[in-house]
């Protein structure tokens, strides 16, 4: 038989290869992939006691919790799948009892039944149901990741984060020692790789300031160097400047008392000393030696807000119903969370996701009600707060609504944002 647990989506993961020469994919980056597994198992269990409290008993498909419950007393309760988990769901006869097995893209098993809150882990699916408490005598969903090798493919429109090509994770330092990036003191890290050493250059420090949200903010970097030999000699440090942090901006200056000179190029910006009047820190520092430490505060404010990255292992995205639901207003609320570690990518970052209002809507028209118009909080205010990118008309109310992020709303580190959608009648 084959594979019941298929991974549904691919992730571009980064890998590095260590001193031993075989390649890995680091802990953070796993732990995030095991978290997409472990919250989808999270999703299941909602949605089978909702569906329990209103229809006395438990789901019987994936497909069934995807589509959720619309009744009364627990609208808008639906699975949105991680792209890059696999899922299979058993269940009784009577439908009174239920297990869920989740394969994570790292290959680790987690499992989560009725009878308990707790989520069980193993390296074996077999042993992973055991722990759980799953029944092998109950039936399995046929509609779940694998029937006779055929892999299902999550609802159109309503992924947990758009099935765009994943955006390939941060470069990470092996050990933190360097090794990657030449002309690096050991124990620096570089984020993303955004700095790098030029000739005679010693890199030995690099500290990030970057605002968490909003335009007309600098974005700082303080550099430390010193030479790499005991003669003066010129030194330079490039910067990345497209993509995070200063998405293509061309204005630089010094936030500090040393100067330096800027020679931005179509994909990076070259940082020099300025004159060789003798050695004056501040002024007087084009060549340095392995005696002459250099310190550098180097800033821009980008022009554009944080790019939108995709891909499961960077954030995920939920929805749930908001707040009590009447006949002439119903919301829903999409949650982006991020997965990324903020020591290795300290910088801010897009999501987008779907807003799902069939729900609502359907809740509002069974009530007897006609569906009238749509509010978004906060207001997408032309991408100040998060851009439409699907038809963004209030009137009529469409079933979809496909956002991302602008200037206010996006990720740092392993934050959350949220977007609510209220759909009102009359």
């Amino acid at each position: 038989m084959a594979n019941p647990f298929l991974v549904l989506g691919a992730v571009a993961v980064g890998v590095v290869t260590a001193a031993t020469g075989v390649l890995a994919v680091p802990g953070w980056v796993a732990a995030a992939q095991d978290s997409a597994a472990i919250s989808d198992l999270a999703q299941v269990s909602a949605v089978q006691e909702a569906a329990m409290s209103t229809q006395g008993s438990y789901l019987t498909t994936v497909k069934a919790l995807e589509a959720g419950s619309a009744s009364s007393a627990s609208p808008g309760v639906r699975l949105q799948r991680s792209v890059d988990v696999g899922l299979r769901l058993s269940t009784s006869e009577d439908g009174k009892a239920w297990c869920a097995v989740a394969r994570s893209a790292t290959g680790r098993y987690f499992a989560r039944a009725f009878s308990s809150s707790e989520t069980a882990s193993s390296t074996s699916a077999d042993d992973v149901s055991a722990k759980a408490g799953c029944s092998f005598a109950w039936k399995s969903s046929q509609d779940s990741d694998d029937v006779d090798g055929e892999t299902e493919t999550p609802p159109t429109g309503v992924p947990s984060v758009p099935t765009a090509t994943p955006t390939p994770l941060p470069t990470i330092d092996p050990d933190d020692q360097g090794e990657q990036y030449p002309g690096f003191a050991p124990g620096v890290r570089n984020p993303a790789g955004i700095v790098r050493a030029g000739p005679h250059t010693v890199v030995t420090g690099v500290d990030w300031k970057v605002p968490n949200m909003g335009p007309s903010q600098p974005t700082c970097v303080t550099i430390s160097i010193v030479g790499d030999q005991p003669s003066n000699a010129p030194w330079s440090v490039t910067l990345q400047r497209n993509g995070a942090p200063f998405y293509g901006d061309d204005q630089y200056w010094y936030a500090t008392s040393t100067q330096v000179r800027f020679d931005v190029r179509a994909n990076e910006v070259v940082v020099t000393g300025v004159d060789n009047w003798g050695w004056n820190p501040d002024w007087s520092n084009a060549y340095i030696n392995e005696t002459r430490p250099l310190t550098m505060e180097v800033c821009a404010t980008p022009d554009l807000p944080p790019t939108v990255l995709y891909g499961d292992a960077w954030y995920g995205v939920t929805q749930r119903s908001e707040g009590e639901w009447s006949p002439t207003k119903a919301c829903v609320a999409l949650e982006a969370t991020g997965r990324i570690e903020f020591t290795e990518y300290p910088f801010r970052y897009g999501w987008a996701g779907t807003l799902d209002l069939r729900d609502a809507k359907r809740f509002i028209e069974r009530a007897g009600k006609t569906v009238n118009w749509v509010e978004f909080t906060p207001s997408p205010s032309d991408g100040y707060q998060f851009f439409i990118t699907s038809d963004s008309s209030t009137k009529p109310v469409h079933d979809r609504y496909d956002v991302a992020s602008g200037w206010m709303l996006p990720l740092i580190g392993n934050s959350g944002q949220k977007i609510t959608a209220c759909v009102h009648g009359y």
